[in-house]
């Protein structure tokens, strides 16, 4: 091709390009040109066209509604032809290099992009979606989504990083959200826990993405810890990594609640199904890791140095209620331990002291544990369910002395 035809053809991608963002355009029909001058750029090119393009399609489109955005199935058919390559109309191997070539280009992109708002709205047209992969497309997608957070952790990009954190936000603990909980724990400290250096770094590199992984990794240990499977070797690992975050800012495992994103429009319209069990309203709470029956069935050698952390863990939980001041949002009290909280750790407990043989001591401290959350929680004001409530949900449980004298002296 010479450069008379190329400069043709990219004027003509332009032409074409620009009219995608408007309303009234007749994209549908235009769709096989564009497809065509796309095709005959190759990659990387036709991925860096497509890219620039969503970051000026979404200028245009910021002011949208979610699930309102103009033209989104021939956006979708752009991306996953010429981003992920996983369509019929376009012949183009993703080898190992390329897709290598590929996770560089997105990154680049993301640092390049000036305004948050249309960077935030890319990141999520191509990683958002369904909320469990049911196709080739979806699991092509969710498999570059985890190389390319696992690359910006490595590479300290803070910019995907926080659309990252903005994606695991709007998420609300779906599948695929855990799953990229699950490839980050097993990159960084399964597979090659000497990189784990990268997550120590994270509150210094972005403590938007920390204040949205941390609740998520305490919800992924709940759910394998409600399933009674043995945790993974990675989990002592990560469990330091926790304790060293919060031994320097203890209110980070609670930011999430206090500090919450704003409730933007997104491209896809997210699924309010959560990856726990059915018929229970689990949020993403710490309290669920912080006591010594949550993990009875380790038999690893390290389980004591485990329960260490856990407790130290808790130490900086109870120090950053402590700290957190009262806060309202829209009129109403914000409580950094919510009523469903309390419950849904009530009942854990009562599961777990039916399913498996517990000691005495383990049980014993974790109806202390509940005790001191209550007492600290109400000297705090950041408890919502009152003590009559806690009284009558716990009946059933061991006796516990410290509980006791905390409930009644509420009561007073």
């Amino acid at each position: 091709m010479d450069n008379f035809q190329k400069k043709q053809m990219m004027a003509g991608m332009s032409e074409l390009t620009d009219t995608v963002c408007l309303w009234y355009s007749d994209v549908p029909k235009r769709l096989p040109a564009i497809v065509l001058l796309l095709s005959q750029q190759g990659f990387p090119n036709a991925t860096r066209v497509v890219l620039n393009w969503l970051g000026n399609y979404f200028e245009h489109c910021r002011n949208y509604q979610t699930g309102k955005f103009p033209n989104k199935q021939q956006l979708l058919f752009l991306i996953d032809s010429f981003i992920f390559f996983k369509t019929d109309q376009v012949q183009v191997q993703l080898t190992l290099t390329r897709e290598l070539h590929l996770l560089e280009e997105i990154c680049k992109h993301f640092q390049r992009q000036a305004s948050s708002s249309s960077k935030f709205l890319t990141f999520e047209a191509l990683f958002g979606g369904r909320t469990i992969p049911s196709d080739n497309v979806e699991e092509h997608r969710q498999k570059i989504l985890h190389k390319t957070v696992s690359m910006a952790l490595s590479l300290q990009c803070q910019e995907v990083l926080e659309c990252a954190a903005v994606w695991l936000h709007t998420q609300n603990l779906s599948p695929c959200a855990m799953g990229l909980v699950d490839s980050i724990l097993m990159d960084f400290c399964d597979l090659l826990p000497n990189t784990s250096h990268a997550l120590e770094r994270l509150p210094e590199v972005c403590p938007q993405f920390l204040n949205q992984l941390l609740p998520c990794v305490f919800s992924y240990l709940c759910v394998q810890g409600y399933k009674d499977e043995e945790f993974e070797p990675w989990t002592s690992i990560f469990l330091k990594i926790s304790a060293n975050w919060l031994s320097k800012n203890p209110n980070v495992c609670l930011l999430h609640a206090t500090n919450p994103f704003p409730q933007n429009a997104t491209f896809h319209k997210v699924s309010k199904e959560k990856s726990v069990r059915r018929g229970s309203s689990w949020s993403p709470s710490p309290l669920y890791v912080m006591h010594p029956l949550w993990n009875l069935k380790s038999s690893r050698e390290n389980h004591k140095e485990e329960t260490l952390v856990v407790s130290k863990l808790f130490y900086y939980l109870i120090q950053a209620i402590t700290a957190t001041p009262q806060i309202e949002r829209d009129g109403d009290k914000v409580y950094v331990i919510p009523r469903q909280d309390i419950l849904n750790v009530v009942t854990e407990m009562k599961r777990k002291l039916k399913t498996i043989v517990s000691s005495a001591t383990a049980v014993e401290m974790s109806l202390d544990r509940l005790a001191e959350a209550v007492q600290i929680g109400n000297a705090a004001k950041q408890l919502e369910i009152s003590s009559g409530e806690i009284e009558d949900f716990c009946e059933g449980l061991p006796p516990s002395h410290l509980l006791d004298i905390v409930l009644h002296s509420r009561h007073e």
